[in-house]
């Protein structure tokens, strides 16, 4: 072909070249990697771009958060997540170029510094969004998150408040400045309304301590909601929670001169905690709203409407795989019955 003028020399592989090319044939082969040379020539280009091109881990998730927190609003409790998880990361792995962080790398890494699986994969979902952005902005090739599977999680029941702890946190909101302990000395009995809130109407904690009075809302009807709006929101969506009769009547018990201003009072980080810990009960955070949506199921109240209460959205299975069963029709109506007391004082 050569003497007859179809091919030219400069088409031709020299001797060194076909051996090269056998040679990184049988690499890709060995690899698993059913490609073309071109093809496997291809990524390689690619991820020399991104090398010229990309930024070091520490640069990617600095720039991310600065980016992707401006443009979706993240709110203090959304940064605190990704910092929790950002932080290790830019410590241990800060130095590497984003395009040459391998899923092996990152694989052993996430197993040494998050143990435990909620934790594995709370660093996964948080995580892969910043190398998912990372892709767009052509400082990666690929996003080596893609192919970390999540760790199997053991299935824990839901922790609800039985109703006579309701009754205890609720009892316990009363004046504790004669308490040895200087720290819980506290005067409480302005937290009553705040606990109700929490144990009948689900409000996030972070949600709760924005809630003003003006959030609450009587209709033309005599229906009464309360209204969480978009900036109090966790989820940045606002939403209308129905107000059940029980939790009307410690709205309404409050003292018309006492209507203003948050439904926490002052100090409420503090008086909580002391609340819990008189009633026996320290901890626990979420379990008020767990029982909120237990309780509130358990009496037969539409699955979508206690949805729309708690803030998921209607693809959401947390409701099914985590409320359904988790409390008794008789309990539900023991816990639905519970009311303020004529003396419990408000301020």
């Amino acid at each position: 072909m050569l003497e007859d003028g179809t091919i030219g020399l400069l088409s031709m592989l020299s001797p060194e070249q076909v051996k090269d090319a056998r040679e990184a044939m049988s690499v890709l082969n060995s690899a698993g990697l059913s490609i073309s040379l071109t093809e496997a020539a291809q990524v390689a280009a690619r991820h020399s771009k991104a090398v010229r091109h990309g930024a070091t881990v520490a640069e990617l998730l600095e720039r991310y958060e600065a980016d992707a927190g401006a443009a979706r609003g993240w709110k203090q409790a959304t940064r605190a997540s990704w910092r929790k998880y950002a932080r290790p990361m830019a410590e241990a792995l800060g130095s590497t170029q984003c395009a040459e962080l391998t899923t092996e790398t990152l694989r052993a890494w996430m197993q040494s510094a998050f143990p435990t699986a909620p934790l594995y994969n709370g660093a996964c979902r948080t995580l892969s969004g910043a190398f998912t952005w990372a892709v767009k902005q052509r400082m990666a090739a690929e996003n080596p998150f893609s192919r970390i599977d999540k760790l199997a999680t053991v299935k824990r029941e839901v922790d609800v408040f039985t109703p006579d702890e309701a009754r205890r946190l609720l009892s316990a909101c009363r004046d504790m400045r004669d308490d040895a302990d200087p720290l819980f000395a506290l005067d409480c009995r302005d937290c009553v309304l705040a606990f109700a809130v929490s144990l009948f109407a689900g409000v996030r904690p972070q949600e709760l301590s924005k809630l003003t009075w003006d959030d609450v809302k009587v209709e033309a009807d005599g229906s009464m909601y309360l209204f969480i709006s978009g900036l109090k929101a966790k989820t940045n969506t606002a939403r209308f929670v129905k107000v059940r009769e029980n939790l009307r009547a410690f709205i309404e018990g409050v003292p018309s001169g006492a209507r203003r201003g948050k439904i926490a009072p002052a100090n409420w980080s503090r008086k909580q905690k002391a609340v819990r810990r008189a009633a026996g009960l320290s901890g626990r955070q979420d379990t008020a709203r767990h029982s909120f949506a237990s309780y509130a199921l358990a009496a037969g109240e539409p699955v979508h409407e206690v949805m729309s209460d708690m803030g998921h959205t209607q693809k959401s299975t947390v409701i099914y795989t985590n409320y359904r069963a988790a409390a008794s029709p008789s309990s539900a109506r023991d816990y639905w019955s519970i009311t303020p007391k004529t003396e419990t004082p408000h301020s």
